[in-house]
Parts: structure tokens; sequence; C-alpha cells
């Protein structure tokens, strides 16, 4: 098994926050792994921020895989238009929700022809429980990410994002998996945690995970040193993980 692939994601509230992190994790850590960014950040409206276009050129200088989380759920010409540019630019991820639908999932992704990026559907949120799955879509939590995987497939996605912890649900989708809520055993929260379903890297491994996203096991510290211990533990524990199931 290939050892599966860790974005980290920097929720800041500000792009400098995010583009000062992003640089000291690269000066400092030379192993592979990419930066997830949120829209927040991307299309910030304080008078300090800068062009989603430059904001997006900063952070491809670091020449690191990017993920533009944004989530979108929009009319498809708005859908195309946004992921048309991050195409171009050759931004590795980008994601819709799978709920969009087939039609919609598979006109967004013609518009990556001849580009690198990846379309992720995005299934399940991380912190639902089955109480808010059966509110919005009858179905329990492993049910609705089910449907929702299936609805990708049709529509052409390149892969999924859904919990870690319903991996085993999806073993047998041909699309790439990129696993949320991923928590190893050592790291105890230091702030409230909003994740209702919670795998360690080992599990999320072992079940199938081609990617991970995760942001306080890493970023939940007083320091840079501290941080920068924590990315490097959460590699090492992932290169641990995929070994074992070699």
């Amino acid at each position: 098994m290939s050892q599966p692939f860790l974005y980290i994601a920097l929720d800041y509230p500000t792009q400098d926050e995010v583009l000062s992190q992003a640089k000291d994790f690269t000066r400092a850590v030379k192993e592979d792994y990419g930066f997830k960014v949120n829209l927040d950040t991307i299309a910030n409206f304080s008078p300090s921020a800068g062009s989603p276009y430059d904001f997006m050129w900063e952070m491809l200088r670091l020449e690191k895989p990017l993920f533009f989380d944004f989530k979108m759920w929009n009319g498809e010409r708005t859908m195309r238009s946004i992921i048309e540019r991050c195409g171009e630019a050759g931004i590795d991820i980008v994601n819709i929700y799978a709920h969009a639908g087939e039609k919609f999932i598979k006109n967004v992704k013609e518009s990556l022809e001849n580009t690198p990026t990846l379309l992720f559907a995005l299934t399940v949120l991380s912190h639902y429980n089955d109480s808010d799955t059966r509110r919005l879509y009858k179905r329990s939590f492993g049910d609705s990410v089910k449907m929702l995987s299936r609805i990708a497939e049709k529509g052409g996605a390149d892969g999924i994002i859904l919990p870690g912890t319903e991996l085993h649900r999806v073993k047998r989708s041909p699309l790439l998996k990129l696993a949320t809520g991923i928590r190893p055993t050592w790291y105890k929260n230091k702030k409230k945690n909003n994740q209702e379903q919670i795998v360690t890297p080992e599990e999320a491994t072992a079940a199938g995970a081609d990617f991970y996203v995760m942001g306080s096991p890493i970023l939940d510290y007083e320091t840079e040193h501290e941080k920068i211990e924590a990315l490097e533990r959460v590699l090492s524990d992932i290169k641990t993980a995929a070994s074992r199931q070699e």
C-alpha cells in the first residue's frame, strides 16, 4: 500500500497568517506534504488582504501541493468559472459538495480537462453525526456517505472527501479517498473539539485513505518549534502506519 499524502489544514483567518505558517513549515520540514486553504482565506474581504489571484500565486511559489477547500454548491457557471482558473494555475485539489448532483459534478469536471487539477466531491462533514444526516438526507450517517459517494462516482469526480470513520463503507469505490477527522492518539485537544467522527492515522491508513487532512494536531501549539515537531511526528506516524500495511 502506498503512503497516504498529508494536507495540513491552515485554518487561519487571514492570508498573512496562512502564508507565514506555510513558509515556516516549508523552510523547516522538507518531506512531502501539502497545504489546505479555506474559502474565507482565498476570498478574504479584509482591507489588508490581497486578491485571490495574488494569494494563490504566493502559495504556489512555495512549491507545495495545494488543496483549495471551496466546498462549493453554487450555480454551474459560478463553479466552473472558479475551478477553471484553479486548473489553469495547477492547484492540485478543488472540491464541491456531492449533493450538487451528478450533472453539476460532470460539467464542473469537464472544465478541468487537460489540467492536473483533481475534483473531489465532499460527502458528509466530519462534525456531523447520525441525527444530522437523518434530518438532512433521511438516512443513517454511513448510508448517507455511501449515497453521496455513488453520486460522485457517477458524476465523474476524481475522488471523495469523507470522515475517516466511514472509509470501510466505500472500500470498493474506484475513487481516491481523502479522509478527515484524523487525530493521533498522542494528541490531546487544547481547544474545543468540533469533530464528531474521529480516527487515528493508523485506522485511516488500514481502511484505505489516499489522503489525510489534519490541522489541530499540528497547529494547536504555542510556539513554532512545537508546531514543527508536531508535523514531523504526524509524518512519521503516517509512514509507520503505511509500512504496517505492506
